[in-house]
């Protein structure tokens, strides 16, 4: 069969052993990554087979709200097994790209990068410095305006196939506590990596 886009299995393959060992939640299809493993090399291989023709179509994410220790809820978004692994695909695709254009003091969902480091390095400046600035950017990722920030990403990509999902995963769709599915057209729903 001919393939739209180049990618390879193994690509599925390595996502998904990334999406194994993170371990989470089911999405709204309540499939485990214990139920995905049943059937590993079938799955992998339908993965592999949609997205690399193009017709791989992003589901929607559980929405979930936790506490925020101000007060309020952030909502996060939990997507599928098979979701996730296509996501990480993506994320795997586009992250040696992007890595070298962060600030050595961004530590939010980057490799080898941890809340312990984060928190040291504050640690280390407290002492050189009297003065602390912390910026909350109120309901950012909920108003991320999704042409601005396609628009971007094409300034660091030309990689078809990322360009094609992260569109999509970007407008999926999520399903509330009480089972309604929800469009987007603005906003990322937070969540692990690529999320």
């Amino acid at each position: 069969m001919l393939k739209q886009y180049d990618m390879t299995l193994a690509e599925v393959s390595n996502a998904w052993k990334c999406v194994r060992k993170a371990g989470g939640s089911c999405g709204y299809d309540k499939q485990t990554l214990q139920d995905f493993e049943k059937d590993l090399d079938n799955q992998i291989y339908k993965i592999w087979n949609r997205m690399s023709s193009g017709s791989y179509m992003a589901t929607p994410v559980l929405l979930a709200k936790i506490s925020k220790a101000k007060g309020g809820f952030r909502q996060l978004g939990i997507p599928t097994v098979s979701s996730r692994i296509a996501r990480t695909v993506i994320k795997n695709r586009l992250e040696p790209t992007l890595e070298e254009k962060f600030h050595e003091d961004s530590f939010a969902y980057r490799p080898n990068k941890s809340a312990i480091a984060a928190v040291k390095v504050c640690r280390e400046r407290c002492f050189n410095h009297e003065w602390l600035l912390e910026i909350d950017i109120k309901g950012f990722f909920d108003n991320l305006n999704h042409d601005i920030l396609m628009n971007m990403l094409r300034d660091y990509t030309d990689d078809k196939l990322i360009l094609l999902y992260s569109k999509r995963f970007l407008q999926c769709s999520g399903i509330d506590d009480q089972g309604i599915e929800i469009a987007r057209e603005k906003g990322a729903t937070q969540g692990r990596a690529i999320a």
